[in-house]
């Protein structure tokens, strides 16, 4: 298994918990039921680390390698490797994993799965 992680929603939270995840170095799976939404995502994500460059807070050289950590997909398999799952969809969203994704089907290999509800600050594991 590898130390990938799953981010479920390309929205504004999905999208800040992929960058920053792959700012300390971790491979990240965004995942959302539409092309435009991810592309949404990379692109705020590529604003953001621009902004962090230019604030001085990451070195240049670091922009680039944050960026290739970044995969996208329109797949819920996509998460199937991951070790860390984390869904970040609204509750209305057709991603929402838990609702499409039986239990016993879920990777046994994902040590880990987090449900970030976007209507609250409430998180549950």
């Amino acid at each position: 298994m590898t130390d990938r992680v799953a981010v479920v929603g390309a929205g504004q939270m999905g999208n800040g918990i992929a960058h920053v995840f792959a700012q300390y170095g971790f491979p990240v799976t965004m995942i959302d039921v539409s092309q435009d939404a991810l592309d949404k995502g990379r692109s705020t994500i590529a604003r953001n680390v621009e902004r962090q460059v230019k604030k001085g807070t990451i070195a240049a050289e670091d922009q680039v390698k944050i960026l290739a950590r970044v995969d996208l997909s329109m797949e819920l398999e996509a998460a199937a490797e991951s070790a860390l799952v984390i869904e970040a969809a609204s509750e209305e969203s057709p991603t929402r994993f838990w609702r499409r994704t039986p239990a016993r089907s879920r990777s046994p290999r994902s040590r880990v799965a987090l449900r970030v509800r976007t209507k609250s600050s409430a998180c549950t594991s």
